[in-house]
């Protein structure tokens, strides 16, 4: 049966291949192989009869514009937008649609995605998973589906639904600006309202001390929920004292790696003074935050502009100029 979603602009539709040939190779000819320089041989891989194919056209020209296709097994991929036509967002609503497609038939939507585009397909709900690979001699990474349960917290039942999931995230008031805590408790209820809220670009630089805080399992649900419900934010790690034999360590990287467009990690070099504590900011808060035995000290203050540029301008040059990606960080290379 024939699906198809209306847009403005558009329409998008599933197609068979024998009637829509001739469309579907035209957008894959002008993208794969005249762009990228993919072989015809290896485009037209003689398994497209057994796809399911889905076809966006131009309502106003009635020309094909998008394509892509979809496997027995729930894979997507062939995904191209003829040039003219990118930047419009139509390549979102096609993979929307394509992801749709797959769920109705309870499978997970999986892809193959060129790792030029990872971003663009992790703010659709995918997933970086496994090592960096070549296809076409273009380097991919495999993506799956599933944002929502991903960005679920050990605490909740998979059968929750996003809705009530997202209402769960918004419970909380946002973090007050100007505030102080002296315990533990309170100073790691602290670093975590301060990282849920964080919009934009954010850099912690962070103590040893701070990184069993860091690499909690419930702070990581913190960190995932504020990626879920901000999805223009960027966190930039600098970590103090990494040692590689620390196993807590591990879930904090393995985070990074599959979502590498939004956690940032680098090392402190070792001829940089150690940090003493930690300290993030983003927009126009700071935190500090730091530990000593079972006691803690936290807070949160609103920076100037002058005092956030002075700040920002630290940051800076401790990361570009003090700080590396440690072997252990990095995607496995090709």
């Amino acid at each position: 049966m024939t699906r198809s979603n209306v847009t403005n602009d558009f329409i998008i539709s599933t197609v068979n291949w024998a009637h829509s040939e001739p469309d579907l190779v035209n957008i894959r000819r002008k993208v794969f192989m005249e762009e990228q320089g993919v072989s015809e041989e290896e485009e037209l891989d003689g398994k497209d009869q057994q796809c399911l194919h889905i076809l966006a056209v131009e309502k106003s020209t009635n020309e094909a514009v998008a394509c892509a296709r979809i496997t027995e097994q729930g894979k997507i991929g062939r995904v191209a937008v003829l040039k003219p036509f990118r930047s419009l967002g139509l390549g979102k609503q096609l993979m929307d649609f394509c992801t749709q497609q797959v769920l109705s038939k309870q499978q997970k939507p999986y892809l193959d995605a060129q790792t030029s585009v990872i971003p663009f397909y992790e703010v659709l709900g995918y997933v970086c998973e496994g090592d960096v690979f070549l296809d076409a001699n273009i380097p991919h990474r495999r993506m799956n589906f599933g944002l929502s349960s991903f960005f679920q917290t050990d605490h909740q039942h998979s059968k929750e639904q996003p809705s009530s999931y997202q209402e769960s995230l918004n419970t909380k008031p946002p973090v007050e600006n100007n505030r102080q805590v002296n315990t533990l408790e309170h100073s790691i209820e602290l670093l975590h309202e301060f990282t849920r809220d964080c919009i934009g670009r954010v850099y912690f630089l962070c103590s040893h001390a701070s990184l069993p805080y860091l690499c909690d399992r419930e702070y990581l649900d913190v960190l995932k929920q504020s990626i879920f419900n901000h999805s223009d934010t960027q966190f930039h790690f600098v970590w103090s004292g990494y040692d590689p034999s620390l196993s807590l360590t591990k879930p904090f990287i393995e985070l990074s790696r599959r979502l590498p467009s939004k956690i940032h990690l680098r090392c402190l070099k070792s001829n940089h003074k150690e940090f003493e504590q930690l300290k993030a900011i983003y927009a126009r808060n700071c935190l500090q935050f730091e530990t000593e035995s079972n006691h803690g000290l936290a807070s949160i203050r609103k920076l100037s502009p002058v005092q956030r540029e002075l700040e920002q301008d630290e940051i800076n040059r401790i990361w570009e100029n003090h700080a590396f990606e440690h072997p252990d960080f990095r995607q496995l290379n090709l």
